[in-house]
């Protein structure tokens, strides 16, 4: 598996996925990796390397460190809200049925970058959530994992 393949293509295919990175199993399901250079911006919070949406992490160990956002760490919201919070604004790409346990896969992409939760049926309904939506996602800088 490459990081070019779509963790979501997996889970048309796969009854379980693993993630293995540098040798170690560290995950299984639908986890984010969002990999370095990282840099301290000049309001001191650290950020992807890019152009685009600004993916705002946790201080990482070092430059190329790799990020996992778990998908329980990021939320929908209706709206931007206030400045301490770090919203992206994104478009949903795709919902998928996870069969054993009947929630939906989505993934948002914030720009280039795809972001995968998971969310009931229920909060996709409540929501009105299909491909092609604009949404606003956050997630809990605090938890996330360096590898």
């Amino acid at each position: 598996w490459s990081s070019d393949v779509c963790s979501s293509d997996l889970y048309e295919i796969c009854d379980q996925v693993m993630y293995v990175f540098r040798g170690r199993i560290f995950g299984s399901g639908s986890e984010n990796m969002f990999f370095g250079p990282w840099r301290q911006n000049a309001d001191g919070q650290w950020e992807k390397i890019l152009s685009g949406p600004k993916i705002l992490v946790s201080k990482p160990p070092s430059h190329n460190s790799v990020a996992i956002i778990y998908p329980d760490s990021i939320f929908l919201v209706k709206q931007k809200t206030g400045a301490h919070v770090h919203v992206l604004s994104g478009i949903v790409s795709r919902l998928i049925l996870e069969t054993s346990s009947e929630n939906i896969i989505a993934t948002i992409l914030a720009g280039a970058f795809p972001f995968t939760l998971r969310l009931t049926q229920k909060q996709i309904c409540d929501l009105n959530l299909y491909p092609g939506r604009k949404i606003f996602i956050t997630y809990d800088l605090r938890k996330i994992r360096w590898v």
